[in-house]
């Protein structure tokens, strides 16, 4: 009934959510393959895409089932550029509310459903998957290499864990976190650009002007983005994270700077939304690679915890950053911004030694 509950629910609450339900697989998943991590990781964060490709797909249907235009309407209010805006039919708006209701039955079932095949292997079993992969099912070698999964509770808290807290406070504390920490947030800011205005961008000209192809074309992005975050991963396994951080921030880059002529075809449109894609997956894929370089092993994921408020003030202040310029100069003065963002943020990252 107001916007400040509407927010809180629905970037709050859900994102605490997203969190949890994002997080946990993975860390059940390495339990279960503790010697397949970057594979658990990569099917885990592709199914995410999927997801989201398929209740994009879902959603539009439920909330725009005639495929109702955009029109433009006038909003030059006192000379500012970018004078038009486009609006939807205003049964469309009228759908929304059923829309996220019929898509939370959606979610609470399958996620239900996905609860109950999410456990904690046994240390029998954890035993026995290390003895298939390490070595070969070799009996007298599986005893001396038991893996042990006790159950996660505050009675484990050692000496050592404590200690880490410590050192962790520490790494927080280095110009080499505030620097890689401002990298992400100039370099997500730059591909979360796109992701909240390609159709909006896209709904302003004639050949593009088509609810169901921009779903389309978002959809396939969620894709890209978990598809992303394994083909980045493999380079960055590779390549070390260096020079891969910084062919995606130039490659983002010369992608915005291009991006303006890209509408003149709905497959060029749609293959440079999905490079953004691609690249915004990489953003996240990589930084815990660059945490556990940097700050060790052990410190590094814990580390990254606190990196990802990057990711979230790259959402907020960087999406209003990005309305306040659009409603004033229009979209190819933000795409040139954001590609200059992207290229600081790829010089930045080549000041923060071997990673």
């Amino acid at each position: 009934t107001t916007l400040e509950t509407f927010v809180f629910f629905y970037c709050v609450v859900l994102g605490i959510g997203n969190a949890i339900a994002y997080t946990s697989p993975i860390v059940i998943g390495w339990e279960w393959f503790p010697n397949r991590k970057g594979l658990v990781s990569g099917c885990v964060l592709a199914g995410f895409g999927c997801g989201g490709f398929l209740f994009n797909l879902v959603g539009t249907a439920i909330v725009n089932p005639n495929r109702l235009s955009p029109t433009e309407e006038d909003n030059s209010g006192d000379g500012a550029h970018g004078s038009t805006m486009t609006l939807f039919p205003e049964e469309v708006y009228d759908r929304f509310p059923f829309m996220l209701q019929t898509l939370a039955l959606i979610y609470l079932c399958l996620q239900l459903i996905g609860a109950i095949c999410v456990r904690s292997p046994s240390n029998k079993v954890a035993e026995i998957e290390h003895c298939m992969i390490d070595v070969d099912g070799d009996e007298e070698t599986c005893s001396q290499q038991k893996i042990h999964s006790p159950p996660l509770n505050s009675s484990n808290i050692t000496e050592e864990d404590k200690e880490d807290a410590v050192a962790i406070w520490g790494a927080l504390k280095t110009r080499t976190f505030w620097n890689l920490w401002i990298c992400m947030v100039l370099s997500a800011s730059a591909g979360l650009n796109v992701v909240t205005v390609y159709k909006m961008y896209g709904n302003t000209f004639d050949t593009l002007q088509d609810d169901s192809y921009l779903a389309l074309v978002g959809g396939i992005g969620s894709i890209a983005n978990g598809l992303g975050r394994t083909f980045w991963g493999m380079l960055q396994d590779k390549l070390g994270s260096k020079r891969p951080f910084m062919l995606l921030t130039t490659v983002q880059g010369v992608m915005m700077l291009s991006y303006p002529f890209m509408v003149h075809s709905r497959i060029s449109f749609g293959l440079a939304t999905f490079i953004f894609f691609l690249c915004l997956g990489g953003n996240f894929a990589m930084a815990p690679g660059i945490c556990a370089k940097l700050f060790g092993a052990e410190a590094g994921p814990k580390v990254f915890s606190v990196l990802f408020s990057a990711f979230a003030v790259a959402a907020i202040f960087g999406t209003a950053l990005n309305r306040r310029f659009l409603a004033s100069y229009g979209f190819e003065f933000v795409f040139n911004f954001m590609a200059i963002v992207s290229l600081i943020s790829a010089i930045s990252i080549s000041f923060l030694g071997k990673i």
